[in-house]
Protein backbone atom coordinates (compact mmCIF):
# COMPACT_ATOMS: atom_id res chain seq x y z
CA UNK A 1 0.00 0.00 0.00
CA UNK A 2 1.12 3.47 -1.10
CA UNK A 3 1.45 5.90 1.91
CA UNK A 4 2.16 9.75 2.25
CA UNK A 5 4.85 11.06 4.76
CA UNK A 6 3.67 14.33 4.24
CA UNK A 7 0.75 16.28 3.04
CA UNK A 8 1.81 17.75 -0.67
CA UNK A 9 -0.63 20.54 -1.80
CA UNK A 10 -0.86 21.27 -5.56
CA UNK A 11 -1.00 24.28 -6.80
CA UNK A 12 -3.21 25.50 -9.86
CA UNK A 13 -1.08 25.34 -13.27
CA UNK A 14 1.42 28.27 -13.39
CA UNK A 15 2.05 30.54 -16.29
CA UNK A 16 -1.27 29.40 -18.15
CA UNK A 17 -1.30 32.41 -20.36
CA UNK A 18 2.38 33.58 -21.49
CA UNK A 19 2.55 37.25 -22.12
CA UNK A 20 5.36 37.80 -24.98
CA UNK A 21 4.85 41.32 -24.25
CA UNK A 22 5.59 40.52 -20.54
CA UNK A 23 9.23 40.41 -20.95
CA UNK A 24 10.39 42.38 -24.18
CA UNK A 25 13.97 41.61 -23.66
CA UNK A 26 13.95 38.10 -23.66
CA UNK A 27 11.66 37.90 -27.11
CA UNK A 28 14.37 40.47 -29.05
CA UNK A 29 17.21 38.26 -27.64
CA UNK A 30 15.50 35.26 -29.24
CA UNK A 31 14.85 36.66 -31.90
CA UNK A 32 17.98 38.77 -32.97
CA UNK A 33 19.93 35.27 -32.09
CA UNK A 34 16.86 33.30 -34.91
CA UNK A 35 18.24 35.50 -37.53
CA UNK A 36 21.91 35.50 -36.56
CA UNK A 37 22.60 31.77 -35.89
CA UNK A 38 19.52 30.14 -37.41
CA UNK A 39 18.76 28.49 -33.68
CA UNK A 40 15.59 26.24 -33.82
CA UNK A 41 13.49 25.04 -30.99
CA UNK A 42 11.08 26.28 -28.15
CA UNK A 43 11.76 29.06 -25.04
CA UNK A 44 9.52 29.62 -21.94
CA UNK A 45 10.85 31.89 -19.24
CA UNK A 46 8.89 31.85 -15.63
CA UNK A 47 9.26 35.09 -13.90
CA UNK A 48 7.00 35.36 -10.54
CA UNK A 49 3.71 36.17 -12.37
CA UNK A 50 5.30 36.78 -15.63
CA UNK A 51 5.95 34.32 -18.30
CA UNK A 52 7.12 34.45 -22.26
CA UNK A 53 6.60 31.63 -24.43
CA UNK A 54 8.74 32.21 -28.19
CA UNK A 55 9.87 29.48 -30.79
CA UNK A 56 11.75 29.71 -33.89
CA UNK A 57 13.14 27.43 -36.68
CA UNK A 58 11.39 24.34 -37.63
CA UNK A 59 9.96 21.12 -36.68
CA UNK A 60 10.22 19.82 -39.56
CA UNK A 61 11.92 20.56 -42.44
CA UNK A 62 10.48 18.54 -45.27
CA UNK A 63 6.55 19.56 -44.45
CA UNK A 64 7.68 23.17 -43.37
CA UNK A 65 5.92 23.15 -39.78
CA UNK A 66 6.93 25.37 -37.60
CA UNK A 67 8.53 24.79 -33.67
CA UNK A 68 5.39 26.15 -31.68
CA UNK A 69 4.41 26.50 -28.06
CA UNK A 70 2.75 23.10 -28.43
CA UNK A 71 5.71 21.44 -29.78
CA UNK A 72 7.82 18.45 -28.13
CA UNK A 73 11.43 17.76 -28.01
CA UNK A 74 13.44 15.06 -26.46
CA UNK A 75 14.91 16.65 -23.03
CA UNK A 76 18.20 14.15 -23.19
CA UNK A 77 19.65 14.68 -19.51
CA UNK A 78 17.19 16.86 -18.26
CA UNK A 79 15.54 13.03 -17.91
CA UNK A 80 17.95 12.57 -15.19
CA UNK A 81 16.70 14.49 -12.53
CA UNK A 82 12.93 13.25 -13.18
CA UNK A 83 14.78 9.61 -12.67
CA UNK A 84 16.15 11.43 -9.01
CA UNK A 85 13.11 12.60 -8.21
CA UNK A 86 10.98 9.43 -8.64
CA UNK A 87 13.28 8.08 -5.94
CA UNK A 88 12.46 10.73 -3.59
CA UNK A 89 8.76 9.91 -4.27
CA UNK A 90 9.37 6.50 -3.34
CA UNK A 91 11.45 7.06 -0.35
CA UNK A 92 8.46 9.19 0.59
CA UNK A 93 6.51 6.43 0.22
CA UNK A 94 8.31 4.21 2.07
CA UNK A 95 8.81 2.16 -0.30
CA UNK A 96 13.14 2.53 -0.38
CA UNK A 97 15.86 4.91 1.07
CA UNK A 98 18.06 6.60 -0.63
CA UNK A 99 20.70 4.55 1.46
CA UNK A 100 19.91 1.56 0.86
CA UNK A 101 22.23 -0.76 -1.18
CA UNK A 102 22.02 -1.25 -4.80
CA UNK A 103 22.78 -4.50 -4.81
CA UNK A 104 19.44 -4.74 -3.00
CA UNK A 105 17.74 -4.42 -6.07
CA UNK A 106 20.01 -6.25 -8.29
CA UNK A 107 19.98 -9.64 -6.32
CA UNK A 108 21.02 -11.85 -9.57
CA UNK A 109 24.21 -10.40 -9.16
CA UNK A 110 26.72 -10.87 -6.49
CA UNK A 111 26.99 -8.02 -3.71
CA UNK A 112 30.89 -7.80 -4.03
CA UNK A 113 29.82 -6.66 -7.78
CA UNK A 114 28.61 -3.38 -5.90
CA UNK A 115 31.47 -2.50 -3.71
CA UNK A 116 34.67 -1.89 -3.66
CA UNK A 117 36.20 -3.36 -0.23
CA UNK A 118 33.40 -1.87 2.46
CA UNK A 119 32.57 0.98 0.02
CA UNK A 120 29.08 0.06 -1.44
CA UNK A 121 27.36 1.78 -4.20
CA UNK A 122 23.57 3.23 -2.49
CA UNK A 123 21.21 4.60 -4.60
CA UNK A 124 22.09 8.46 -3.35
CA UNK A 125 25.40 7.92 -5.11
CA UNK A 126 23.81 7.00 -7.93
CA UNK A 127 21.91 9.96 -7.64
CA UNK A 128 25.31 11.87 -7.50
CA UNK A 129 26.86 10.27 -9.60
CA UNK A 130 29.56 9.04 -7.15
CA UNK A 131 28.79 5.17 -7.92
CA UNK A 132 32.01 4.14 -10.14
CA UNK A 133 29.46 2.27 -12.30
CA UNK A 134 30.97 1.85 -15.99
CA UNK A 135 28.75 3.22 -18.49
CA UNK A 136 26.98 0.12 -20.12
CA UNK A 137 27.76 2.14 -23.93
CA UNK A 138 31.23 1.53 -23.11
CA UNK A 139 30.75 -2.76 -23.48
CA UNK A 140 31.89 -4.03 -26.80
CA UNK A 141 28.48 -5.65 -27.29
CA UNK A 142 26.41 -2.69 -26.44
CA UNK A 143 28.43 -0.34 -28.74
CA UNK A 144 28.21 -2.91 -31.50
CA UNK A 145 23.94 -2.97 -31.49
CA UNK A 146 23.65 1.45 -30.36
CA UNK A 147 21.58 2.69 -32.78
CA UNK A 148 21.38 -0.02 -35.23
CA UNK A 149 19.15 -2.42 -33.42
CA UNK A 150 16.99 -2.39 -30.34
CA UNK A 151 18.51 -3.44 -27.10
CA UNK A 152 17.04 -4.43 -23.74
CA UNK A 153 17.64 -3.14 -20.44
CA UNK A 154 18.85 -7.00 -19.57
CA UNK A 155 21.59 -6.67 -22.08
CA UNK A 156 22.36 -2.77 -20.85
CA UNK A 157 23.09 -4.63 -17.19
CA UNK A 158 24.59 -7.83 -18.86
CA UNK A 159 27.10 -4.48 -20.55
CA UNK A 160 27.47 -3.08 -16.55
CA UNK A 161 28.37 -6.07 -15.00
CA UNK A 162 30.71 -7.36 -17.28
CA UNK A 163 33.09 -4.31 -16.25
CA UNK A 164 34.52 -3.53 -12.80
CA UNK A 165 33.99 -0.41 -10.84
CA UNK A 166 35.86 2.90 -11.86
CA UNK A 167 36.40 3.59 -8.55
CA UNK A 168 35.75 3.08 -4.74
CA UNK A 169 31.81 4.02 -4.57
CA UNK A 170 31.72 8.15 -2.95
CA UNK A 171 35.61 8.72 -3.97
CA UNK A 172 35.08 10.68 -6.96
CA UNK A 173 32.55 12.31 -9.47
CA UNK A 174 32.25 11.19 -12.08
CA UNK A 175 29.13 12.06 -14.51
CA UNK A 176 27.44 8.95 -16.18
CA UNK A 177 24.21 7.88 -18.16
CA UNK A 178 24.38 4.15 -16.59
CA UNK A 179 23.40 5.71 -13.06
CA UNK A 180 20.01 6.91 -14.35
CA UNK A 181 19.65 4.05 -16.66
CA UNK A 182 19.92 1.98 -13.26
CA UNK A 183 17.24 4.14 -11.44
CA UNK A 184 14.41 3.91 -14.00
CA UNK A 185 14.64 -0.11 -13.47
CA UNK A 186 14.37 0.19 -9.80
CA UNK A 187 11.33 2.12 -10.23
CA UNK A 188 10.03 -0.45 -12.22
CA UNK A 189 11.11 -3.51 -9.84
CA UNK A 190 10.11 -1.68 -6.96
CA UNK A 191 6.36 -0.68 -8.22
CA UNK A 192 5.92 -2.75 -10.84
CA UNK A 193 5.33 0.21 -13.43
CA UNK A 194 7.01 1.07 -15.86
CA UNK A 195 9.11 4.86 -15.80
CA UNK A 196 6.10 6.41 -18.28
CA UNK A 197 3.22 4.96 -15.76
CA UNK A 198 5.07 6.02 -12.49
CA UNK A 199 5.69 8.94 -13.61
CA UNK A 200 2.21 9.90 -15.12
CA UNK A 201 0.21 8.64 -11.88
CA UNK A 202 2.45 10.31 -9.09
CA UNK A 203 4.46 12.83 -10.30
CA UNK A 204 2.77 14.62 -14.05
CA UNK A 205 -0.83 14.19 -14.33
CA UNK A 206 -1.10 15.62 -10.20
CA UNK A 207 0.05 19.06 -11.45
CA UNK A 208 -1.88 18.96 -14.74
CA UNK A 209 1.02 18.45 -16.32
CA UNK A 210 -0.32 16.87 -19.95
CA UNK A 211 2.78 17.70 -22.44
CA UNK A 212 5.49 15.83 -20.72
CA UNK A 213 6.29 12.07 -21.85
CA UNK A 214 8.63 9.10 -21.48
CA UNK A 215 9.36 7.52 -25.33
CA UNK A 216 8.13 9.26 -28.66
CA UNK A 217 4.88 6.77 -29.11
CA UNK A 218 2.66 9.18 -27.37
CA UNK A 219 1.53 12.09 -29.56
CA UNK A 220 4.60 11.60 -32.36
CA UNK A 221 2.89 13.75 -34.54
CA UNK A 222 3.76 17.11 -32.01
CA UNK A 223 7.21 15.71 -31.66
CA UNK A 224 10.03 17.92 -33.94
CA UNK A 225 12.60 16.16 -35.66
CA UNK A 226 16.59 16.70 -34.95
CA UNK A 227 19.10 18.52 -37.27
CA UNK A 228 22.92 19.74 -37.24
CA UNK A 229 24.62 22.22 -39.78
CA UNK A 230 27.17 20.99 -41.83
CA UNK A 231 28.86 23.18 -44.11
CA UNK A 232 26.25 25.63 -43.66
CA UNK A 233 23.36 22.97 -44.54
CA UNK A 234 21.11 21.87 -42.12
CA UNK A 235 20.70 18.49 -42.43
CA UNK A 236 18.19 15.70 -40.64
CA UNK A 237 20.23 14.27 -37.63
CA UNK A 238 19.51 10.70 -37.91
CA UNK A 239 19.57 10.13 -42.06
CA UNK A 240 23.41 12.29 -41.32
CA UNK A 241 24.56 9.76 -38.59
CA UNK A 242 23.12 6.61 -39.64
CA UNK A 243 20.83 6.33 -36.95
CA UNK A 244 18.16 3.49 -37.54
CA UNK A 245 17.34 2.45 -33.83
CA UNK A 246 17.44 5.71 -31.66
CA UNK A 247 16.91 3.71 -27.99
CA UNK A 248 14.74 6.27 -27.02
CA UNK A 249 12.26 3.27 -25.16
CA UNK A 250 11.49 3.83 -21.61
CA UNK A 251 14.14 1.21 -20.62
CA UNK A 252 16.52 4.21 -21.51
CA UNK A 253 15.34 6.17 -18.15
CA UNK A 254 18.87 8.11 -18.32
CA UNK A 255 17.59 10.82 -21.24
CA UNK A 256 14.06 9.28 -23.16
CA UNK A 257 11.54 12.18 -22.07
CA UNK A 258 10.05 14.42 -24.12
CA UNK A 259 7.82 17.66 -23.53
CA UNK A 260 7.38 21.54 -24.17
CA UNK A 261 9.54 23.93 -23.09
CA UNK A 262 6.31 25.41 -20.96
CA UNK A 263 5.56 22.32 -19.12
CA UNK A 264 9.14 21.53 -18.43
CA UNK A 265 9.43 25.39 -17.20
CA UNK A 266 6.24 24.58 -14.78
CA UNK A 267 7.96 21.24 -13.71
CA UNK A 268 10.85 22.57 -12.35
CA UNK A 269 9.35 25.35 -10.66
CA UNK A 270 6.46 22.82 -8.75
CA UNK A 271 9.54 20.91 -7.77
CA UNK A 272 11.61 23.92 -6.75
CA UNK A 273 8.78 24.97 -4.50
CA UNK A 274 8.64 21.82 -3.20
CA UNK A 275 5.05 20.59 -4.38
CA UNK A 276 5.91 17.21 -6.03
CA UNK A 277 8.19 15.88 -2.89
CA UNK A 278 8.53 17.17 0.80
CA UNK A 279 10.90 19.80 0.97
CA UNK A 280 12.90 17.64 3.40
CA UNK A 281 13.55 15.16 1.00
CA UNK A 282 13.98 18.14 -1.77
CA UNK A 283 17.17 19.00 0.52
CA UNK A 284 19.00 15.98 -0.62
CA UNK A 285 18.21 16.84 -4.36
CA UNK A 286 19.50 20.56 -3.92
CA UNK A 287 22.88 20.38 -1.87
CA UNK A 288 25.62 19.29 -3.80
CA UNK A 289 27.90 16.46 -2.22
CA UNK A 290 31.44 17.28 -0.69
CA UNK A 291 33.24 15.50 -3.56
CA UNK A 292 31.88 17.23 -6.47
CA UNK A 293 32.41 20.73 -4.90
CA UNK A 294 35.93 19.32 -4.31
CA UNK A 295 36.09 18.83 -8.34
CA UNK A 296 34.75 21.94 -9.15
CA UNK A 297 31.81 20.37 -9.81
CA UNK A 298 29.24 21.39 -7.59
CA UNK A 299 26.69 18.53 -8.13
CA UNK A 300 23.18 17.51 -6.04
CA UNK A 301 20.62 15.02 -7.66
CA UNK A 302 20.98 15.59 -11.19
CA UNK A 303 21.45 19.31 -10.79
CA UNK A 304 24.06 21.41 -10.90
CA UNK A 305 24.16 23.21 -7.58
CA UNK A 306 25.83 26.90 -9.01
CA UNK A 307 26.00 30.93 -7.65
CA UNK A 308 25.85 33.71 -10.10
CA UNK A 309 28.02 36.60 -9.78
CA UNK A 310 25.74 38.17 -7.57
CA UNK A 311 26.09 34.97 -5.21
CA UNK A 312 22.93 34.02 -5.68
CA UNK A 313 22.03 30.01 -6.19
CA UNK A 314 20.95 28.38 -9.45
CA UNK A 315 20.31 25.18 -10.27
CA UNK A 316 21.48 24.53 -13.67
CA UNK A 317 21.50 21.08 -16.17
CA UNK A 318 21.95 21.01 -19.56
CA UNK A 319 21.02 18.15 -21.99
CA UNK A 320 22.42 16.65 -25.15
CA UNK A 321 21.11 13.92 -27.51
CA UNK A 322 20.44 12.63 -31.20
CA UNK A 323 20.80 16.51 -32.32
CA UNK A 324 18.39 17.30 -29.44
CA UNK A 325 19.54 20.19 -26.58
CA UNK A 326 17.85 21.20 -23.51
CA UNK A 327 18.74 23.51 -20.89
CA UNK A 328 16.84 24.70 -17.44
CA UNK A 329 17.79 27.62 -15.02
CA UNK A 330 15.91 27.58 -11.50
CA UNK A 331 16.94 30.76 -9.46
CA UNK A 332 14.88 29.26 -6.30
CA UNK A 333 14.81 32.41 -4.79
CA UNK A 334 13.56 35.15 -7.46
CA UNK A 335 11.22 32.93 -8.36
CA UNK A 336 12.99 32.73 -12.36
CA UNK A 337 12.85 29.65 -14.46
CA UNK A 338 14.50 29.18 -18.10
CA UNK A 339 13.54 26.41 -20.02
CA UNK A 340 15.07 26.29 -23.88
CA UNK A 341 14.40 23.00 -25.90
CA UNK A 342 16.10 22.90 -29.52
CA UNK A 343 15.93 20.51 -32.08
CA UNK A 344 19.39 22.01 -33.70
CA UNK A 345 23.06 21.54 -32.19
CA UNK A 346 24.46 24.60 -31.15
CA UNK A 347 27.24 26.19 -32.61
CA UNK A 348 29.98 28.27 -30.92
CA UNK A 349 27.15 30.88 -29.77
CA UNK A 350 25.63 28.50 -27.02
CA UNK A 351 27.10 30.14 -23.90
CA UNK A 352 26.60 33.85 -25.02
CA UNK A 353 23.04 32.75 -26.34
CA UNK A 354 22.22 31.47 -22.26
CA UNK A 355 23.57 34.23 -20.80
CA UNK A 356 21.85 37.23 -22.89
CA UNK A 357 18.63 35.53 -22.11
CA UNK A 358 19.38 35.26 -18.40
CA UNK A 359 20.45 39.03 -18.81
CA UNK A 360 16.97 39.52 -20.26
CA UNK A 361 14.72 37.61 -18.16
CA UNK A 362 16.69 39.43 -15.40
CA UNK A 363 18.55 37.05 -13.86
CA UNK A 364 22.19 38.59 -14.27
Amino acid sequence: MYYQICLLIISAAIGAHADQNALPGVGQTLNRYSGSHQISGSLFVLHNDRSFSGSVGLADDQTGEANNRDTLFLMASNTKHIVATSLLKLEEMGLLRMSDSLAKYFPEYPAEKFKIGSQRITLELMMRNLSGLPEAYDDARIEKKLYKKTISFRELLQGVMSQPLLFAPGSKYEYADVNFLLGGEIIRRVTGLSFHAFTREFLFDKLGLNNLQVGNTRKPWRIARSYLKQNGRRRDYFEANGIVEPHVTDVFSDGNMYGTAEDVAKWARHLVQGRVVCEDLLGKMFTPSAVSVANGSPYGYAWNILKDAQQRTVYVHWGGYLGYQSFIAVYPATGLSVVWLGNQEFGPEKDQFFNDILQAAGAL
